[in-house]
């Protein structure tokens, strides 16, 4: 089978990061770009005080916000 010649039918959990960096969400914009530029990610899990996942912030994410933040201060 052409998927098995590929490893394409391993598990997600044999191929997973385990090295979560994650943030809390109620931790501020510049502590998520510090991640981005010290840590090298480029996305990662945003948890709440009991270590839940309630979402998921991307460099997109903070480009979005930086330009209309960007914008804003333009007008």
């Amino acid at each position: 089978d052409i998927a098995d010649n590929f490893g394409v039918n391993k598990k997600v959990f044999s191929v997973m990061s385990r090295k979560l960096i994650v943030i809390l969400e109620d931790a501020n914009v510049a502590e998520a770009i510090s991640l981005v530029k010290n840590k090298g990610v480029n996305k990662f899990p945003v948890i709440d005080k009991n270590k839940n996942l309630v979402g998921i912030i991307t460099v997109k994410d903070l480009l979005i916000y930086a330009c209309e933040v960007s914008d804003f201060l333009v007008e």
